[in-house]
């Protein structure tokens, strides 16, 4: 990784960090250990199908790769407080942060 790319991904890291709505949490694998994280969860996020139409209004975590290591899978959570998140479907993972629909 270049210095600039490193820069970026610290800054970037930092501010979400900071940012992150509920905050820190934990991500649970389907196997191994549970991995502390930062979260931004969406509510009411407006869930569209293949054709454009609103299906339903939901809920979308936002998440740093380089906490988890890797893309969640559907069926692994996360835990931020008393709350359990399971994913349902990742939709973004720009390299950087991923988004996944939870429940």
């Amino acid at each position: 990784m270049t210095a600039p790319a490193a820069i970026f991904d610290s800054a970037a890291e930092a501010i979400f960090t900071a940012a992150a709505d509920p905050g820190a949490g934990f991500f649970i694998p389907a196997s191994g250990n549970p991995v502390a994280c930062h979260v931004n969860i969406e509510q009411d996020v407006i869930l569209e199908g293949d054709q454009g139409q609103v299906y339903r209004a939901g809920f979308v975590l936002e998440y740093l790769l380089s906490k988890t290591g890797r893309e969640v899978v559907v069926g692994e959570a996360f835990t931020i407080g008393s709350t359990t998140w399971t994913v349902k479907q990742l939709i973004a993972n720009d390299g950087r942060f991923a988004r996944a629909i939870v429940k």
